[in-house]
């Protein structure tokens, strides 16, 4: 699957629900092409979604919601998902 984008649809979807929680959304994605990822396109992107949806509900506002795709070192795609919340204990 493209998990760019995977990434960019899902933003689609999530960037008002993070403004109306005042709430910052960003999504960053490598200027090279990214290897297709192995896995069904509708589970990653409802994986996605959760993990975002999670990371809006904990983060106060103001704060701040990023998604990452980038490269490791074995050229290999990484999905990120960060927050400006508390985190887990």
């Amino acid at each position: 699957v493209d998990i760019v984008a995977i990434t960019r649809e899902v933003q689609q979807v999530v960037e008002m629900q993070a403004a109306s929680r005042n709430l910052e959304f960003g999504l960053s994605t490598p200027a090279v092409a990214v290897p297709p990822v192995l896995g069904h396109a509708a589970s990653v992107r409802r994986l996605l979604l959760i993990l975002i949806d999670n990371a809006l509900k904990f983060t106060p506002s103001p704060g701040r919601v990023d998604v990452r795709v980038h490269l490791d070192n074995g050229g290999r795609a990484v999905l990120e998902v960060a927050d400006t919340g508390i985190g887990i204990n």
